[in-house]
């Protein structure tokens, strides 16, 4: 995978406490910096984006990042993953704490699945920064993944799997949200294309998590007209960074 950065648009809501709804994510977010080359991601109408950008040629913004309500528990649907500079690390704080909903317990993260990104992972892209500064612990959830195991968690968060997650535990996590538990889902769909080129979409895990909720990641990159470099570490980029669009919430 080759890593970026993206200057993104953060939809957030002009209402003054959002607190029941996705909006809430988003509530006095305006500057967000993606550590990775996002791609589209796309849901039926319970979605809520969250985080938008546009395709290369393109002016029509895309989705990178998405949430929805389902049963009595919260779905988050992202493709980026930001850096804490700007809006990002309260970003990443406010969307934990929707997707808690109030609940307490350890967060935990799934292994076993070739999961690109764990919640133990030290990189300044990562979230156990912000999981400390909610007083929050996390944990592996070593597959297979059970109703058991997932026992005294708030969240789930699985992280760019890329071998397969059961139907089984698809459904076990389906469980999980529909009971109350929250579910951070992160992929890249053109990351799997490019390395898995006699497979489709339909063969990603991740898109197999996704399905029960309507939630789908797309090919193609939303990198808002930039080049990127395969040696961004080396080269560096000249990263921008958009005002939110404004939207009411419903």
């Amino acid at each position: 995978m080759s890593w970026g950065f993206a200057g993104l648009i953060a939809v957030s809501c002009s209402c003054a406490t959002p607190k029941n709804t996705p909006d809430q994510i988003t509530h006095r977010v305006s500057k967000l910096i993606s550590s990775n080359i996002p791609g589209p991601v796309s849901g039926g109408r319970a979605w809520r984006p969250l985080v938008q950008g546009t395709m290369k040629g393109a002016t029509n913004l895309i989705p990178v990042v998405l949430a929805r309500p389902y049963g009595r528990g919260r779905v988050a649907l992202s493709s980026a993953e930001f850096k804490a500079a700007n809006d990002g690390a309260e970003f990443k704080a406010n969307l934990y704490r929707w997707l808690a909903s109030g609940r307490h317990g350890a967060i935990g993260y799934t292994t076993g699945h070739r999961e690109f990104r764990l919640l133990s992972s030290a990189a300044d892209y990562a979230d156990g920064a912000t999981l400390r500064r909610l007083g929050r612990d996390s944990k592996p959830l070593t597959a297979p993944i059970t109703s058991n195991l997932l026992s005294g968690v708030s969240i789930v968060f699985v992280g760019i799997a890329w071998e397969e997650i059961t139907a089984e535990e698809v459904e076990i996590l389906r469980q999980f949200v529909s009971n109350g538990g929250g579910l951070y889902l992160m992929g890249l769909g053109w990351s799997w294309l490019a390395y898995h080129p006699n497979q489709t979409m339909g063969d990603y895990p991740m898109e197999k998590a996704a399905a029960p909720y309507d939630g789908h990641w797309l090919d193609g990159v939303v990198d808002n007209g930039q080049t990127f470099s395969q040696t961004p570490e080396k080269d560096g980029f000249t990263v921008f960074t958009l005002q939110p669009t404004q939207q009411s919430s419903n």
